[in-house]
């Protein structure tokens, strides 16, 4: 595992900014193993990962806003009558023809 290091600067005056070497975790942290950081790590992702699928923007998108309005309603009405009479008016030509069919396979029914 790498070596971890810290490093900081310390203030002493307004116009000064020096800055320390890079030293360890180990000498600013004696006890802060890389095992006991890795477990903090790991705890650390596992507390702050969330399922995309239980959040409740995602849930929003599954369900349709109700919409109250008249002229929704009456677009939405017109929708339903126009996908109606296109499949009326495809289903009436497949009754005819088969009318037709059935029609002259009978016995003593002559069509011109």
């Amino acid at each position: 595992m790498t070596d971890i290091k810290h490093k900081s600067f310390f203030v002493f005056s307004k116009d000064l900014y020096p800055t320390s070497e890079a030293k360890p975790l180990s000498e600013w942290c004696p006890e802060m193993t890389p095992e006991i950081l890795q477990k903090k790590i790991d705890a650390i992702q596992t507390n702050l990962t969330i399922d995309s699928k239980n959040t409740t923007k995602h849930k929003r998108t599954l369900i349709s806003a109700p919409d109250d309005r008249i002229s929704a309603r009456n677009v939405g009405l017109v929708g339903v009558v126009v996908i109606f009479l296109v499949v009326f008016v495809i289903v009436s030509f497949d009754f005819i023809n088969i009318f037709q069919i059935f029609r002259n396979k009978r016995p003593g029914i002559k069509v011109d």
